[in-house]
Parts: structure tokens; C-alpha cells; sequence
């Protein structure tokens, strides 16, 4: 495990301080070496609950190391925003896919004959129960609803192509894994922000602007860590319910600090660096913006307009990342 996660770290060092290495390309590095030394021959174990938990522990921590989010953060929320699957789901394809490789081979192969034995004796005989790689395929097949296919294939003797099981496979585990992560979203309450704007396990949009534009990397990482947190003021005394920087007996979130606080200097900074703003959005756009109650436009600029990245609207996001990476710069240094 530590041998696989020094590749990725060697890969950090590939950046400089102006222009470093962009979360998607550092992702494309991840699944490419760290993930396939991470998990060779795994398919193959029936690990115990505890290994598997130690590899999710370190499969969202690269995910986090990757977008600069705080270590405290919960685990579960690491890996969406670059659009990856767990690392269960990692080893159920690859264990179905090798399940599907063996069924392609001729009828003549001892491995095809012992797999298709196993399956058809679980199946008329179900309290017999196989062990071994072929018992890790009967249980993840059934996890994705996908063991009466193979049965079928099993007793008509016709296959599909390798290449349509795979589509069939990423399409089961993308909403298998979709909806596990949804209910575990919902146990965390401080995550109220994160679900309303990462709504699926897809390439966050800044993430895309951020391989556009390199440079902007640092204060990318800001908006990441305000979705997870909901703050732009961090405060260790619970009690304490109103905004450090106006008095107010109000939740000091981030739609608060970015829109409605009224400390002097928040006001000066947020007036001056809006203009930019309004200087670089379509006239439509900031109208539609002006128009939004602050929570909306706080959700609406953090999801990147709820879109995929457009070329054309750089400048655009370009100028609202400045402005919110101000606002907390001169958040920080008023409470400091």
C-alpha cells in the first residue's frame, strides 16, 4: 500500500508553485499506476472488512490529498468532485470482469468448467456454498442484480462480448455505487452545502476550468473546502452562533460572509471585486445572478453554474474565483 501511494506522491513534485499539476491530471496518474498497484490480484482475495475499510481509508485520503481538503473532512465526500468510484466497486469489477474473461474461454478449459460447476451448484444447491475467487463472484454478481445474466449465459451457452459486459458492468456499479454514497451523504448534517451542490459522481466544473487554467489552482482549493465545510469562518466555540466580522446573531455561512455581511472592510472588497464580476458576465447572466436570494447565488457560483465547464466563460470564472478568494483573504486577516 505505501509502495503504491509513493508513486502518486512523486507525481506532485512534477508542478511548480506557478503552474502546478491540476487535480484531473493528477486523477489520470492516480487510476493509471496507484490504483492498478493498489489493488493487483485483489479480485482474486476475499478480503477481510477491516483490510477493506483500510483500502477505502487510503483510496479517499489520495482523493483528498489531490484536492487539498482538509484531512478532518468526512471521508465520504472526498472522491465525488473528481468523479471516481470506491474502491469497493473497484474490486467487484475487476473480480466480474475476470469472472467474464474465464467464461469467454473454450468449453475445454479446466477454469471454465470449475467456474461454471461452482455457479450451477450454488444454483440448484444453495446451501452448498462455494469458496474461494468463484464464492467472491457469486457475491458480487448478486450485489448487482447481475446473477441471473450470468445464469442465463451459463445454461444457453452464448456470451456477450467482453466489451458490452463492461458497459453493462460500469452501468450497475455507477448506480450501485451512486446510491450508497447519496445515504451516506445524509448522515452527515455539515454537509448540507456539499449535497446541494455535488449532486453526482461527476468532474466538479471548477476542477475543469482548473485544467484550463493551471495557475488558479490554489484558489480553486478554497471553494472545494468551503462546499465541505459551509464555513469561510472557522470557530471552535459552538456556542457562539453570531459573525465575527459584524456582530450579527446570524449563521456566519459561507452566503452570509460572501453576500450580506456588513463589516467595512468585507463591504469595500466585495463592491470592488464584484464589479469585475459584473464586468466579465453576459448581461443576462448578471441579471439572473443579482435576482438570486444569496443562498441560490452562493450554490449557483460554488457548482460551477451547474454545468460543465465552457471555454468561453473562463474570464467569467476567472473573476468569481478571485472574488471569492478575496473575500476570504480579507476574512482571515480581519479575525487574525
Amino acid at each position: 500500500m505505501d509502495r503504491s501511494k509513493h508513486s502518486l506522491y512523486a507525481s506532485f513534485s512534477l508542478g511548480s508553485s506557478q503552474v502546478p499539476v491540476p487535480p484531473i491530471t493528477m486523477s489520470k496518474l492516480y487510476w493509471s499506476v496507484t490504483i492498478s498497484r493498489m489493488t493487483y490480484g485483489l479480485e482474486c482475495i476475499d478480503l477481510e472488512k477491516k483490510n477493506l475499510l483500510y483500502l477505502e481509508n487510503a483510496h479517499q485520503t489520495m482523493a483528498k490529498k489531490i484536492q487539498g481538503l482538509p484531512v478532518n473532512c468526512p471521508n465520504i465526500c472526498a472522491y465525488a468532485p473528481l468523479g471516481w468510484k470506491s474502491a469497493e466497486c473497484v474490486l467487484i469489477q475487476k473480480s466480474l470482469l475476470m469472472l467474464w474473461q474465464i467464461l469467454l474461454l473454450p468449453m475445454t478449459s479446466i477454469y471454465k468448467q470449475l467456474v461454471i460447476y461452482r455457479f450451477l451448484q450454488h444454483h440448484h444447491f444453495p446451501s452448498i456454498r462455494p469458496c474461494g475467487p468463484v464464492r467472491l463472484m457469486i457475491s458480487n454478481a448478486k450485489q448487482l442484480a447481475l446473477l441471473d445474466v450470468i445464469m442465463a449465459s451459463i445454461t444457453s451457452g452464448t456470451y456477450m462480448p467482453i466489451t458490452q459486459w463492461k458497459s453493462e458492468l460500469c452501468s450497475k456499479l455507477s448506480a450501485y455505487d451512486r446510491s450508497r454514497w447519496l445515504a451516506s451523504c445524509q448522515l452527515y448534517p455539515s454537509l448540507y452545502l456539499y449535497r446541494t451542490i455535488i449532486t453526482d459522481i461527476s468532474i466538479w466544473p471548477w476542477w475543469q476550468y482548473v485544467s484550463y487554467a493551471p495557475h488558479m489552482l490554489y484558489k480553486c482549493k478554497y471553494l472545494i473546502r468551503i462546499i465541505v465545510s459551509n464555513k469561510i469562518i472557522m470557530s471552535y466555540n459552538k456556542s457562539d452562533k453570531s459573525c465575527k466580522l459584524c456582530g450579527q446573531y446570524v449563521n456566519s455561512d459561507a452566503a452570509h460572509v460572501l453576500f450580506v455581511c456588513s463589516s467595512p472592510r468585507i463591504c469595500h472588497i466585495r463592491s470592488h471585486f464584484w464589479r469585475i464580476v459584473e464586468r466579465s458576465k453576459p448581461h443576462g447572466l448578471c441579471r439572473s445572478m443579482n435576482a438570486m436570494a444569496v443562498t441560490d447565488r452562493t450554490q449557483f457560483i460554488l457548482s460551477g453554474f451547474r454545468c460543465k465547464f465552457v471555454v468561453e466563460w473562463a474570464d467569467i470564472y476567472h473573476s468569481l474565483c478571485t472574488f471569492v478568494y478575496n473575500i476570504i483573504n480579507v476574512t482571515s486577516s480581519s479575525i487574525n
